[in-house]
């Protein structure tokens, strides 16, 4: 019988807001270290690989009804790294230079001339940082709801909290 150890996650509201930001964070602040550093770089080096694929021109927002940007609400899921597009799809008149064009809509044109130019990886690099996002889900939800466990070892958890109640 393998021993079962209770999992006393911290602030998990918290863990999951952390987790959104930055992936890696939540667990990070929950001490789970190993998971922090996995998901960091997995998440990361797969939004970044993307965006450098796509000549860093595959996330944006754009507002009009008619050319909404689905593929944005998976990406906002690796959180910080994706919110300049939000910003930029509003008023971006307050930031710093360098980040007024960054994730920046394009115009048709342009977006026409980086399909011309980029070919099949301009479609790779957005789907890149779709999955991205998607799977930062997943990591938001383990920092909220912590690891999953099997029926036997919640029984012998179970059984040891009762165990150690009753002595």
């Amino acid at each position: 019988m393998s021993s079962v150890y209770p999992l006393h996650l911290k602030n998990p509201a918290l863990a999951g807001l952390l987790a959104w930001l930055v992936p890696g964070l939540g667990h990070a602040y929950q001490g789970r270290w190993f998971k922090a550093i996995l998901f960091a770089i997995c998440i990361h080096g797969l939004f970044w690989t993307g965006m450098a694929h796509g000549s860093w021109k595959v996330v944006w927002l754009r507002m009009d009804p008619q050319e909404y940007s689905w593929s944005y609400l998976a990406q906002i899921g690796v959180g910080a790294a994706a919110l300049p597009a939000l910003v930029n799809a509003s008023s971006r008149d307050w930031l710093p230079e360098p980040l007024k064009t960054f994730q920046l809509p394009p115009d048709e044109a342009e977006l026409n001339l980086l399909h011309l130019k980029l070919g099949k990886l301009m479609d790779v690099a957005i789907i890149y940082t779709i999955i991205a996002g998607l799977l930062n889900y997943f990591v938001i939800y383990d920092a909220i709801a912590g690891p999953a466990m099997r029926a036997e070892e919640e029984a012998d958890l179970e059984s040891t909290k009762t165990s150690k109640g009753a002595s």
